[in-house]
């Protein structure tokens, strides 16, 4: 669907096979959010397009949406780019972190969206970003450490706070960090993995997501994730049925069919996606039962031979 402009071709008309994102010939990472798309350029520069009612264009304006790339107000000098459900996160050159959108976080006095790049305090040793479906934006920092803050209703830090038992971070998306030692090891958000129901209050444990021992690269949010594994393949879990039964882990991950040779992924509302070896994409559509109890089957998207991993 292409109500807010998400495809970034300047028009709200829907399409069914890939399309051009105007004026974009240099883009060297993506992400995107809920309808929104950012784009780092070549340049350090970053730009987005699409959904905007919580300010996740970043440029300052109030209007809904945007159909075509808009560049995010005072960033020129973006090393990374990080998504989560309505905002976005950016590691400056330098180690320095900014984040915009959403700021889901009732318990401090803030505004409920910033709509211009705001430097998240204490961090200047930043290596990666991970932005948060929760509200609560990570960074990961230049000792392989996970350092967090922002909303804490359900155990997620209030104020910057480097997450003990983890280290070795090499990557991350939405509470679930990579290791080095290629294990999988997730916090936070209620729903998600390592959030365990206790005397009805929510606290947060860093749980390892079972089954796999040889990920290179992690990509999900709100309860539901995918680990790309060291032959290419993929395999994805929830944490839906814990929000009510309290058990800390509902089923192992389950494999992809119909996928091989992926070399990266992304992944976000039930929806994924993954470049192959051949410069292929192929998609997949999670079912929305809780537990994840349909087939994942992956399709290949016609049109694109020659994509390139972020």
């Amino acid at each position: 669907m292409n109500y807010y402009g998400s495809l970034g071709d300047g028009t709200t008309n829907h399409s069914q096979t890939p399309v051009a994102v105007t004026g974009l010939h240099d883009a060297v990472q993506i992400d995107a959010s809920s309808g929104t798309t950012c784009a780092l350029r070549r340049t350090g520069q970053v730009v987005c397009w699409g959904y905007n009612n919580h300010g996740e264009l970043g440029n300052g304006s109030s209007a809904s949406s945007q159909t075509s790339p808009v560049p995010v107000s005072g960033l020129a000098d973006a090393a990374h780019i990080s998504a989560g459900v309505n905002g976005f996160c950016a590691v400056r050159i330098g180690g320095r972190v900014v984040c915009w959108g959403a700021r889901w976080n009732p318990l401090v006095d803030e505004p409920s969206v910033s709509r211009t790049p705001t430097a998240m305090q204490g961090v200047d040793d930043a290596i990666g970003a991970i932005a948060s479906s929760g509200g609560f934006p990570c960074a990961i920092r230049a000792s392989s450490r996970v350092a967090c803050w922002g909303a804490n209703w359900i155990g997620d830090p209030q104020e910057l706070r480097e997450i003990d038992g983890l280290s070795g971070v090499i990557q991350g998306d939405n509470g679930c960090s990579l290791l080095s030692s290629g294990r999988l090891r997730c916090w936070g958000w209620m729903g998600g993995p390592g959030t365990v129901h206790r005397d009805g209050r929510y606290f947060t444990e860093l749980i390892d997501v079972p089954a796999i021992e040889d990920a290179v690269a992690v990509s999900g949010g709100q309860s539901q994730w995918c680990g790309l594994k060291s032959r290419g393949t993929i395999a994805c879990w929830d944490n839906t049925m814990s929000r009510y039964s309290g058990w800390p882990w509902p089923a192992e991950p389950r494999t992809v069919a119909n996928l091989t040779g992926a070399v990266s992924l992304d992944f976000l509302h039930e929806q994924g996606c993954a470049v192959l070896r051949s410069g292929q994409v192929a998609c997949w559509i999670e079912d929305a039962q809780p537990g994840l109890s349909g087939p994942l089957q992956a399709s290949l998207v016609p049109g694109i031979t020659d994509a390139l991993t972020d």
